[in-house]
């Protein structure tokens, strides 16, 4: 890969052999300021940039829903992690599954037999991407919705 002419073309910042003279130190610094730019490294809010994708993201418990689609619109991914919680004393079978931009990315199919068992799915869902959670099976059960984001 080339080095983007357009901020510098590295020539040699010296002056003769050996005399390095304050103009060219101040050339070196504007080019490493202009690299800064072009990759984002400057505390930038702007989605896209080095700075912003690599801000540290936190969890939530969101409140969101089984059956309802969501779009991602935090400018970079997320992680999702969705549990289904058994609360009621009867057998059966649960099928937990999340779909992201209209594909089933994630599918948790689960015979509980014990009051309190959990069916979870995790998935990461694009910039701009929609998402949802769906659950077919036994009902009664408590959803749990985390994002890290």
């Amino acid at each position: 890969m080339a080095y983007p002419a357009n901020i510098d073309s590295f020539t040699t910042k010296i002056d003769g052999v050996t005399d390095v003279l304050a103009a060219d130190m101040n050339n070196l610094q504007s080019s490493v300021v202009a690299i800064q730019n072009k990759v984002g490294i400057s505390g930038s809010s702007i989605p896209g940039t080095i700075d912003y994708l690599l801000k540290p993201q936190t969890w939530s418990s969101t409140g969101k829903g089984i059956g309802t689609t969501y779009t991602n619109s935090t400018g970079r991914p997320i992680f999702v992690d969705v549990s289904w919680i058994r609360g009621a004393n009867t057998n059966g079978y649960i099928n937990l599954y999340a779909t992201v931009a209209g594909v089933v990315i994630s599918n948790n199919r689960r015979y509980f037999n014990t009051t309190d068992e959990t069916a979870n799915v995790q998935f990461v869902v694009p910039n701009g991407a929609s998402y949802r959670c769906d659950q077919t099976g036994m009902a009664g059960g408590t959803t749990t919705w985390n994002e890290l984001a």
